[in-house]
């Protein structure tokens, strides 16, 4: 992993270096590949939220600390004795 501007990106190891890939073995290769396919993954969900979530935040209605929620949006249940 590698730190640039406070940001934490996970790059592949060593050994999936484009230039040395075809010497190494096909598990290796294989592995390198689903991390290659993990890193894009995670990119592609970071630049998703980066973009989205403006949008999600002005969506968001603005509730004031005197006001008490009126919706049920879960249930405390008691187990055991009393």
């Amino acid at each position: 992993m590698s730190v640039l501007s406070g940001e934490i990106l996970g790059m592949p190891p060593a050994q999936c270096n484009p230039s040395i890939l075809d010497e190494v073995p096909p598990k290796i290769r294989k592995v390198c590949d689903a991390l290659s396919t993990i890193y894009q993954l995670g990119m592609a969900m970071e630049n998703y939220i980066i973009d989205k979530a403006p949008i999600l935040r002005e969506n968001m209605p603005v509730i004031g600390n005197n006001v008490k929620r009126q919706d049920v949006d879960h249930v405390f249940l008691r187990f055991g004795r009393r």
